[in-house]
């Protein structure tokens, strides 16, 4: 009976049954025998009193009764006009059973006490048509507000699924990606050095590793990124030699800061792909960090094809970022620098 009640009202009722009915026959007491307390023994008055706190609690889970009815056949926030347009009739249900209650039942159970009359009974009408709209009201406000509540509950916990899904996504977009660029690679070297293209090739297993295992966590740390970044350093410099220069500098706090996995590897190919590399054209790529972000920087000597075009890399890390962060990922450019600045995050 308990779970029904509770299914139905969103909310545990019974705190909101035992301190209003407490309140409720303390305020009948004192509107129907004003000052009574100090004229008639105390004992008489809690004895008055115990009889008011049974017909109300009575009195309350009727109305209780009525509104888990009501509430049964219309049900939730999008119903609560149709709840309201028949409270009326919930009343007149109530009414009648009262009028019933005081002017039938109670006289053949209650006990007179001295200095106790009875109250008029238009008195006592009044006082249970403000007990029922007090309740009613308590009892929708309560069951709106335990909906409302659910459903933002509902609603993070979508929106928590959509945003695993999404980065499921995205992160599997890396691997194929980041293998894709590094297979381009090697066949570079299988047509200039053999013996170069073998050792390359037990270099990507291990990088490739690290990009299996990078797609499991939302967040990494920088320190953790650091071993598998030289390694996709040390591919990139098989391929363009001296022609291609990195530069890392960072502190040991900024390395236990946190940003999505991959990023670094993914903004250093966004700078081979889209930058002439040559001996007399050498690209320089720095890693520094500055006001809570890292910056990937490099002199900017753009190929002619997709001069305008940010690959899908760069696309990833943004996308990435915005489901887990208000901070944005920012690019700034110019004539002679490109700078990718990533978030870092505690």
């Amino acid at each position: 009976m308990k779970r029904a009640a509770l299914k139905i009202l969103w909310f545990n009722d019974i705190p909101l049954i035992i301190v209003g009915v407490i309140i409720n026959a303390l305020i009948t007491m004192g509107v129907y025998y004003r000052d009574s307390l100090f004229i008639v023994p105390f004992r008489l008055w809690i004895a008055k009193y115990a009889g008011f706190l049974l017909g109300i609690g009575i009195l309350w889970l009727l109305v209780r009764t009525l509104f888990i009815r009501l509430l049964s056949l219309y049900p939730g926030y999008a119903n609560k006009k149709k709840r309201w347009l028949r409270m009326p009739l919930l009343y007149t249900v109530f009414g009648v059973l009262l009028l019933f209650a005081t002017g039938y039942v109670r006289p053949l159970i209650d006990v007179e006490f001295p200095g106790y009359g009875n109250p008029h009974i238009g008195l006592e009408y009044l006082m249970g048509t403000m007990m029922f709209l007090v309740n009613i009201y308590l009892y929708e406000s309560f069951h709106l507000f335990a909906e409302l509540k659910n459903l933002r509950i509902k609603a993070s916990e979508i929106q928590k699924e959509r945003i695993t899904s999404q980065l499921i996504n995205l992160k599997n977009q890396v691997s194929p990606h980041f293998l894709f660029n590094s297979l381009s690679t090697l066949i570079h070297l299988i047509d200039v050095d053999t013996e170069k293209s073998k050792e390359f090739v037990h270099k990507l297993a291990y990088v490739y590793q690290g990009v299996l295992e990078a797609v499991e966590e939302n967040l990494v740390s920088i320190q953790q990124e650091l071993p598998y970044l030289e390694s996709y350093i040390g591919l990139l410099k098989e391929r363009f030699g001296d022609n291609l220069n990195f530069k890392l500098m960072l502190s040991e706090k900024v390395r236990k800061k946190q940003i999505i996995p991959l990023a670094l590897q993914l903004a250093i190919e966004n700078a081979v792909k889209h930058n002439i590399i040559s001996k007399h054209r050498p690209l320089h790529v720095s890693i520094t960090a500055k006001d809570n972000y890292l910056l990937i920087k490099n002199n900017l000597q753009r190929k002619i094809q997709g001069y305008h075009k940010h690959g899908l890399g760069l696309k990833n890390i943004s996308n990435r970022y915005q489901l887990l962060t208000d901070q944005e990922v920012i690019v700034e450019q110019n004539k002679d620098f490109f700078c990718l600045k990533l978030p870092l995050l505690a």
